[in-house]
């Protein structure tokens, strides 16, 4: 229950920072994020997926890449956890997924580590230009998504444990689950990443 009231805390946190747009263009309002990310906070992931999907839709990409990179992050996270509650299959999420590759993705901010041993923290090395994301359900039940970031510069990231901070970059791949089972759902690997701070 902790780790829920965090994660919702979390989301509903980065709502006006979801909602930020381009001043000549704002693509969503706080008042369209809020229910999407309430619904990834309660774990409806039918909800969050629909929803983000629909936005997905409806947003064009000359108007905002910032946000459609978030609601695109968001409908891979729900749509994995919809595969492992069994309400999607892997065809299914391979199908949607298809036009994925070669766009942009961010995730939501969240905490910084120097160790890889959590999930849905980013684990970021001092040194070299890596970063790694495990993401699962509040219980730590599911991994949705393993996710490994090249970063596009080389940068000292020395002495972030504490912070918070989002990954962004363009899907090079991804890669289903062989087996299919619901212990992991896929892996994703992003180039050309960035790493911005705060939020």
């Amino acid at each position: 229950m902790k780790l829920r009231a965090i994660m919702l805390t979390l989301l509903l946190g980065t709502a006006n920072v979801f909602a930020q747009a381009p001043e000549s263009a704002p693509a969503l309002s706080t008042k369209q994020w809020e229910p999407l990310l309430q619904a990834l906070a309660d774990e409806n992931w039918v909800k969050a997926a629909d929803s983000a999907g629909k936005y997905l839709k409806e947003v064009r990409q000359d108007d905002n890449e910032h946000s459609l990179a978030k609601l695109r992050y968001m409908f891979m996270f729900a749509s994995a956890a919809k595969v492992a509650e069994g309400k999607m299959t892997y065809e299914e999420l391979q199908s949607a997924l298809n036009d994925f590759v070669g766009k942009e993705v961010m995730t939501p901010h969240t905490s910084l580590v120097s160790t890889c041993r959590s999930f849905n923290s980013i684990c970021v090395k001092a040194e070299g230009n890596e970063l790694s994301l495990v993401s699962s359900n509040a219980a730590g039940t599911y991994i949705y998504m393993f996710q490994y970031a090249t970063l596009e510069t080389k940068t000292d990231y020395s002495n972030l444990d504490q912070k918070s901070g989002a990954m962004r970059g363009t899907i090079a791949g991804i890669q289903f689950n062989p087996n299919k089972s619901t212990i992991w759902i896929m892996r994703v690997f992003l180039a050309k990443a960035t790493l911005a701070l705060g939020g």
